[in-house]
């Protein structure tokens, strides 16, 4: 398979305590892009409070690309390591991210403004709800599942990725901005 017969998808991707440089490697490279998903956090430096952006998800960083393109920027940056699935007796698999669902996920993950919170896969797992559409907003078209939260009284969507690397939810939602999907 020639390099440009190779599919272009997004890699999942671990960066240990190396997101912000990731993401700088990954924009040097015009054929690739990058995503790392981030929110604003008060931080006090010198006795000043200062907010600053910071990544939602400890390491993890996407890349879309071919994978010899990868390979390339893996080779350069060590850093840089695949997060991937082997069953027994397996080969070790790069975990990709259909592009729909990671445009879910940078739509609501990209928010940094928005009340946008990480649920690790386990905290996922709990919620069990219906699966829906966003109708308007600045979420408008993402899918997910409705997590209802009694004690506060309100309504969130939550963006899943695939296998071990979690969720995302959305900030409050009006429930008529909602659409049950099939």
């Amino acid at each position: 398979m020639s390099v440009i017969d190779e599919p272009v998808c997004w890699y999942a991707m671990r960066a240990y305590k190396n997101e912000m440089r990731a993401e700088e490697a990954v924009r040097a490279i015009p054929s690739l892009e990058c995503f790392v998903a981030k929110r604003y956090e008060l931080r006090t430096y010198h006795g000043k409070r200062m907010r600053k952006l910071v990544p939602l998800v400890p390491s993890l960083v996407f890349v879309r690309g071919r994978k010899s393109e990868i390979q390339f920027l893996k080779q350069r940056y060590q850093f840089f390591q695949y997060i991937g699935t082997s069953a027994v007796g397996e080969k070790f698999r790069p975990l990709t991210v259909p592009d729909q669902q990671m445009a879910d996920f940078v739509k609501v993950a990209g928010e940094y403004e928005a009340d946008v919170q990480y649920l690790s896969p386990s905290e996922a797992a709990l919620i069990k709800g219906t699966r829906v559409k966003v109708l308007g907003g600045i979420f408008d078209g993402v899918e997910g599942v409705l997590l209802y939260d009694k004690a506060k009284n309100s309504s969130k969507v939550v963006v899943s990725l695939p296998e071990s690397l979690g969720s995302i939810s959305t900030a409050e939602i009006s429930p008529d901005l909602l659409e049950v999907i099939e």
